[in-house]
């Protein structure tokens, strides 16, 4: 896995990598004055990071374009334009030079003049440096680590919970947010949540899955994936709601000459979670445009409970971890229809089916007592861009994007041996958005050009939830509806300003820029929202970076929390207070609330960077962040039991309600009053009104260390050796409401641990790759009890072996074999206690039930 901060005004997008080495001699142009170079042949990536180290230009290139490729050995006097010329000699790619940076890439996208290239995540700028840490995960780095999926590799990076909407999460968890509807896989930065986390596919939005926010990437075949950026700091005043805790940005390759054809086989060897997993991808390249196609077929068999020894107080066939079956296809394409002038679109289609069975007994079957659960999900986004470029390196883009997420919910109650009813629910989620944005310089300081970015656009998201309950055993069906739409319009603009530049030889400075962003978002009937974000970065010298960034973010609540149907209850009042006269009732009303506002955020981060000159290839990394998130969307009151003379949930009670509240209590439910009292409704005996719907009232506070360190080493001629870690501290609390103190999430059972850590080392040599990689999730409290018992965490050990054979026309050439083996000490999830006897009897938000994998997988490439 990489870890790359962009540090100096470099800028990416779909398939292109920034690399910046700052100088140990200065050359002011293209043309600037001969230097001495020594540099031996090897790879092209390697070659043109150490020309960029060198000659203090910040050279940009694509990881696709350089792959494979090898310089030669560049020995003696030549301009920094003529030394990269020969590097680039006979590779079929060219280098261009602009503002002082220059760009590597193919031949023919060289002359498509389009201007829309090199933007990273966490900025809208071409060659702006953003602020906050950028953390990269290359399609290389999957395959090193043995992942079959993006939702694998999310799980690994340190700064991600694994709660939320994941397969695997079991049941009696608390927590709203950790839920597996559909055995989605959903990015949750921070333990906020999986709507805290903003997830793109080449920087254009999808829709949502579920009631929560959240999107599934492992919906993507990762063949298709050229790298995954996150960025784990706010970044609302850049995309806009939902991105409180970070954006996940998954990059999509854009060239592909050649058919590839892969199968991949392997089982956890306690027994279930049987794989299957078949893919091709193929792709072509006709000069003036380009297409790549991919598909991916997977099978995977349940964990039961009678396969862990740890779970042997659950009923043998409880399901641990989801049977699974998924399909899905991406299609990406760009065409020049002019010159300056390129239309692209990128298409993702997938499906998946899930099986859940949860017996509620020790003894009985679900079939007897209990459910079975099954989802079956479907998905597809379409997102063309028209790109012009301008005059002065100015770039015009206009997007479109629609998108359909539907999960349909089927879930059958036995008691008995007698299926009593089936609940059936849609959640069908939709999504447009339409975006015209613009990005360019404005005018030339010293250090280089101001840039500027400015975008306006129009977002619609649409839930249509439809629950429909069949009985079985003669009751009326019944059932709940409802269709929300939620309208967004919304400006930005973002400006990056270099102060100081190498070039200048300022005494105790060698870069300083400045970055800005605002954006305001209108949604009708709701709320304005106008969040401000500021950058600096600052380098001492060339070997170390210093960058801070201060913004504001926000997340609209969920149409779920909207306008989900407001029920309302007739309960007893014994219970829920003390002193009430016998046949004293309660309404107790929950559900949705159309009057609430966006959720706020506050996120700041500092970063210190060492990247020496004298020890080329390593990188160490050093930042703090800190979250305050407030007006969350919570339901307040999680128990009713004494609600009502607890002067906590005073502002949530309304004792001696009037007849007119009574009424307009009821008639607001759009199910009526479901009474559970076992007596007629007397609205003489309501003593009190018990409000529970979703209201923004709770507050979140995040903070923390993420560290991470690499060092590359050249082994031979072939040969490197890649060692690189990463770890992340979290403290976190949570304040439900005003009445009540903080309390700790962080370090507590079903949210994050307080730390997490993954560390590894790549050998590669020839065709040859070795990679191990060891996991830490550390352990938990279980506070839900007096006792505060401790729950030990969980340590993986993985190995991957790849293997290459050499091109050619035999059937045995271009192909690659790999073996992997992930949690080879075969760890196991400490238990925990359970009150309920079909609970999960471990952390299922934190660990795995997996156990030790092994796996074969055989690719072979056709060019």
């Amino acid at each position: 896995m990489k870890y790359v901060q962009n540090r100096y005004g470099l800028a990416m997008l779909a398939g292109v990598a920034a690399v910046t080495m700052m100088p140990t001699a200065r050359a002011q142009s293209p043309h600037g004055a001969p230097m001495r170079w020594d540099l031996p042949a090897q790879d092209l990536s390697d070659a043109l990071v150490a020309a960029g180290k060198a000659s203090g230009r910040e050279i940009i290139f694509s990881d696709t374009d350089v792959a494979g490729r090898r310089a030669p050995a560049l020995i003696g006097a030549h301009s920094p334009e003529a030394a990269i010329a020969l590097l680039l000699e006979g590779s079929g790619l060219v280098a261009e030079w602009r503002d002082g940076s220059v760009i590597v890439r193919r031949r023919q996208a060289a002359e498509d003049e389009t201007g829309s290239d090199i933007v990273v995540t966490g900025s809208r700028i071409r060659g702006a440096s953003p602020a906050t840490p950028v953390i990269r995960v290359t399609g290389e780095d999957i395959r090193n680590a043995g992942q079959a999926d993006l939702g694998e590799t999310l799980r690994s990076i340190p700064q991600n919970f694994n709660g939320g909407q994941n397969p695997g999460v079991g049941s009696g968890v608390r927590g709203a947010d950790n839920i597996n509807i559909n055995s989605a896989s959903s990015p949750n930065l921070r333990g906020l949540g999986p709507d805290a986390t903003l997830t793109l596919v080449n920087g254009r939005r999808l829709a949502y899955g579920g009631v929560n926010n959240a999107v599934d990437i492992s919906a993507i075949p990762v063949d298709a994936v050229d790298r995954v950026e996150l960025v784990a700091d706010g970044t609302s005043a850049l995309y806009g709601s939902d991105a409180v805790a970070g954006v996940v940005n998954i990059l999509l390759k854009r060239d592909f000459d050649g058919l590839s054809a892969s199968g991949r086989w392997g089982a956890a060897t306690e027994g279930g979670d049987v794989e299957q997993q078949y893919g091709l991808v193929g792709g072509t390249d006709w000069g003036s445009g380009s297409f790549i196609a991919a598909w991916d077929w997977s099978k995977t068999s349940a964990i039961l409970a009678r396969q862990r020894d740890y779970a042997s107080a659950l009923q043998a066939d409880t399901t641990l971890y989801p049977e699974q079956k998924a399909q899905s296809a991406v299609l990406s394409a760009h065409q020049q229809l002019a010159p300056g002038v390129r239309l692209s679109a990128d298409a993702l289609y997938s499906t998946r089916k899930h099986r859940i069975q949860a017996p509620f007994s020790a003894d009985q079957p679900y079939d007897q007592f209990g459910t079975l659960s099954r989802a079956d999900s479907e998905r597809f986004s379409i997102a063309p861009e028209l790109t012009v470029a301008l005059p002065a390196n100015w770039s015009l883009a206009a997007g479109l994007v629609y998108a359909e997420d539907r999960t349909r919910l089927s879930t059958i109650l036995a008691v008995g041996g007698v299926d009593q009813y089936d609940t059936r629910i849609c959640f069908c989620n939709a999504l447009t958005t339409a975006e015209l944005s613009a990005d360019g310089g404005l005018f030339d300081l010293p250090a280089g050009t101001v840039r500027i970015a400015l975008g306006a656009g129009y977002r619609e998201n649409i839930l249509d939830q439809q629950r429909r309950r069949f009985s079985f055993v003669g009751a009326p069906t019944q059932q709940s509806l409802f269709r929300a739409r939620q309208e967004s319009w919304y400006g930005y603009g973002e400006l990056f300003m270099p102060l100081v530049a190498p070039h200048m030889e300022v005494p105790g400075l060698d870069r300083l820029s400045l970055s800005a962003a605002l954006r305001y978002e209108n949604y009708p009937g709701m709320d304005e929202v106008a969040t401000p974000k500021l950058g600096l970065v600052l380098e001492p010298n060339p070997d170390l970076s210093l960058s801070a960034s201060w913004g504001k973010s926000f997340k609209a609540p969920t149409l779920y929390q909207q306008f989900l149907d407001q029920q309302t209850l007739l309960l007893n009042a014994a219970g829920l207070g003390t002193g009430y006269p016998a046949g004293s009732t309660v309404l107790y009303i929950s559900g949705g609330n159309p009057d609430l506002s966006p959720e706020r955020s506050t996120n700041w981060t500092a970063t210190f960077t060492l990247h020496p000159r004298a020890l080329a290839g390593f990188e160490l990394e050093l930042s703090y962040f800190d979250v305050a998130y407030d007006r969350r969307v919570i339901e307040p009151i999680p128990s009713a039991a004494g609600v009502l003379d607890n002067p906590v949930y005073a502002g949530f009670v309304t004792l001696s309600p009037s007849p007119a509240q009574i009424e307009a209590t009821i008639a607001a439910s759009g199910l009526g009053l479901n009474n559970l009292t076992g007596r007629p409704f007397n609205p003489a005996s309501v003593v009190g009104i018990v409000d529970n719907r979703f209201t923004n009232v709770s507050r979140q506070r995040a903070q923390g260390v993420d560290i991470a360190g690499r060092y590359r080493i050249e082994t031979g001629a072939d040969g490197t050796l890649t060692l690189s870690a990463s770890a992340s501290y979290l403290e976190s609390r949570r304040q439900l409401i005003d009445t009540q103190d903080f309390a700790p999430l962080a370090g507590t059972i079903f949210n994050p641990p307080h730390w997490r850590a993954r560390a590894g080392a790549t050998w590669a040599d020839g065709g040859l790759t070795l990679s191990g990689w060891f996991s830490y999730t550390g352990g938990v409290t279980d506070d839900r009890t007096t006792s505060h018992d401790k729950v030990s965490g969980q340590t993986s050990l993985d190995l991957t072996l790849r293997y290459r054979t050499e091109p050619g026309q035999k059937f045995s050439s271009n192909m690659e074999f790999a073996l992997m083996a992930q949690n080879i000490l075969n760890d196991e999830p400490d238990t925990i206690r359970t009150d309920v006897v079909q609970y999960t009897p471990y952390d299922s938000t934190n660990y795995s039930s997996i156990g030790r994998f092994v796996g074969l997988s055989i690719t072979k490439r056709w060019q």
